[in-house]
């Protein structure tokens, strides 16, 4: 298949991008920062838990921001809700986690305790086969010693 040259270049995304500089100007960023400063409490409420706790695992997308802060009723005007994702990422150096699902969130007490478990379990499996292989060393001949490694070893192979 031939690979098609385009016939024109799409200006639609420099003009939305545009759009959006122009709908949030200096001022507005600056209303929307002395807003953000002001209302800090109801701006962290966004990313607490059920508890509400600040927690890691509150990440907010930054595209649904704006509800969660309309929800918070922090007090932005239209303009500024509409191009509140843009405006962070474009000047708030808002930096996006691509890998956010790829982090692993610190044990829990509970699941601290299981773990210790299962350690403490299989290393009496361990110490149990460890005494059960020396039991049958004991009562194992040279001949029947040899016999049985050779008979693990053929075990080991299939």
């Amino acid at each position: 298949m031939e690979s098609l040259q385009p016939t024109h270049f799409d200006l639609a995304p420099f003009q939305q991008a545009l759009k959006r500089f122009l709908a949030v100007p200096s001022r507005s960023r600056s209303q929307m920062r002395a807003v953000f400063h002001n209302n800090h409490d109801a701006v962290r409420s966004v990313f607490t838990d059920e508890h509400e706790e600040p927690s890691f695992k509150r990440c907010v997308d930054i595209g649904e921001m704006s509800s969660k802060l309309q929800q918070a009723a922090v007090p932005l005007d239209n303009s500024q809700l509409e191009n509140l994702g843009a405006t962070l990422i474009c000047f708030g150096e808002v930096a996006l986690d691509e890998r956010y699902g790829d982090r692993v969130p610190p044990e829990t007490d509970e699941q601290k305790r299981a773990k210790l478990k299962l350690e403490r379990l299989l290393d009496r499996k361990k110490q149990d086969e460890q005494k059960e292989k020396k039991a049958l060393q004991k009562a194992l001949t040279g001949e029947e010693l040899k016999a049985k490694e050779k008979a693990d070893e053929e075990e080991r192979k299939e």
